[in-house]
């Protein structure tokens, strides 16, 4: 009788541990699985903003026109603020409805409804800026003759763009 009480408690004793390494293996593939979702969730923000941000800074909507030359990566200062778009709009045009957003030049900030506490991914880009009063030929005689170029009529900035859910 001895023998089969021992024999019990060894098979009893094997089967928690068996239900222990089980229960650990599951909660560790939970956790990886969490932790792959995440990184998911985390590369499509970070792509969104990406995109996001080369929408804004291509569109013919608010970027320079000089003489219906269109450079790349720029933005009309005119036409790039809240009297002309609203934030909403400008959230549709880069497919960010869903998102908060914090669009900046050079740390001046345009349009915002970003909570200070969430965390965000952020892109920076060289841009242009300039204003409704620059023309090519200003801009081509400011870089042909290198003089009397004035400061507001094209200038490189740092656009900033903050995307968080």
């Amino acid at each position: 009788m001895n023998k089969g009480q021992i024999f019990s408690m060894d098979l009893l004793f094997a089967i928690v541990l068996i239900i222990f390494a089980i229960g650990v293996l599951i909660g560790s593939a939970e956790i990886n699985t969490y932790n792959q979702k995440q990184q998911i969730i985390k590369n499509n923000l970070i792509t969104k903003t990406i995109i996001g941000a080369e929408v804004i800074t291509n569109s013919s909507e608010w970027n320079c026109d000089l003489n219906n030359t269109h450079p790349a990566y720029s933005i009309n200062t005119d036409l790039f603020n809240l009297n002309n778009f609203t934030l909403n709009e400008i959230k549709t045009k880069a497919n960010l409805i869903d998102y908060n957003i914090r669009i900046s030049l050079n740390d001046e900030i345009l349009y915002e409804d970003i909570e200070e506490n969430k965390d965000a991914i952020i892109h920076e880009l060289d841009i242009l800026s300039c204003t409704n009063q620059t023309t090519f030929n200003e801009l081509k005689e400011c870089i042909d003759k290198n003089e009397n170029c004035p400061n507001e009529l094209i200038n490189k900035k740092i656009f900033k763009l903050e995307v968080a859910k």
